[in-house]
């Protein structure tokens, strides 16, 4: 049986203008019920 493994994305930005503002961070949050992993890039 496979294991199942949830996936969340973050993106942070400055603010909600794409003329003006920018991207500052971007992560993703893995987990599978044993192994947690917060990946930044």
């Amino acid at each position: 049986m496979e294991q199942q493994i949830d996936a969340y994305l973050d993106i942070e930005t400055t603010g909600l203008s794409r003329f003006c503002d920018y991207i500052t961070v971007v992560g993703i949050y893995s987990c599978n019920g044993n192994d947690d992993k917060l990946i930044q890039l």
